[in-house]
């Protein structure tokens, strides 16, 4: 890993970092510093990354914490293709109250492309709950998305993208909220867009 020069490779900023192919093959590791996680904390990261069955590229996400390395995620599939098209945010919610490292780890090989990732972040954690009862309906045309309110929240989040791991989308402002007793709905004409996710926020 090294740093990327080259505006095609960057997603803002003057610089990111960046790893090629064209090297020995092997595990390639990039390590960050060691991170306390409060509740409900996410890693965001923006990825210039493209995987095709005809070259594979394999990137994996692994988190460090006293019981040694597991994996996050894996971009390993086309469908994950992310050319700096939406931030990626994964939770660390299951590593609250722990301290630990964060890995990003390359397989270099002749079939594979550069990787380049900018804005890398941990957040410290809402504090707020997850989202719970999520239901998705499709009602006249429209898709209805309802679940319970979050105790603290004071607006949410929908996101959207076409394959459960696929490139997001910020849909909030396409749709229209509402609130039936304890339950936040949301509303937006029915479209090709398959898969969601809600996030709670608090402007406190």
């Amino acid at each position: 890993w090294g740093m990327a020069f080259s505006q095609d490779d960057i997603h803002s900023g003057t610089s990111a970092a960046f790893v090629t192919p064209y090297q020995m093959p092997g595990y390639y590791w990039l390590l960050t510093p060691l991170f306390l996680l409060g509740d409900n904390a996410e890693l965001s990261f923006w990825l210039n990354y493209t995987n095709t069955i005809e070259n594979p590229t394999n990137l994996y996400v692994m988190v460090q914490t006293s019981q040694g390395w597991e994996s996050l995620h894996s971009f390993n599939t086309p469908a994950q293709t992310n050319v700096y098209a939406s931030p990626i945010e994964l939770s660390l919610a299951d590593y609250a109250n722990q301290l630990v490292r964060v890995a990003f780890v390359y397989y270099a090989n002749w079939e594979a492309v550069p990787v380049a990732i900018d804005e890398f972040s941990i957040s410290a954690g809402s504090g707020l709950a997850a989202v719970q009862n999520l239901i998705i309906e499709q009602i006249d045309g429209n898709i209805r998305l309802s679940w319970d309110s979050v105790l603290g929240a004071t607006s949410y989040k929908v996101l959207a993208s076409e394959t459960p791991e696929g490139e997001q989308s910020d849909l909030s402002e396409s749709g229209s909220f509402s609130q039936n007793m304890n339950r936040i709905i949301w509303t937006i004409p029915a479209s090709d867009q398959g898969f969601f996710r809600v996030k709670a926020f608090s402007n406190d």
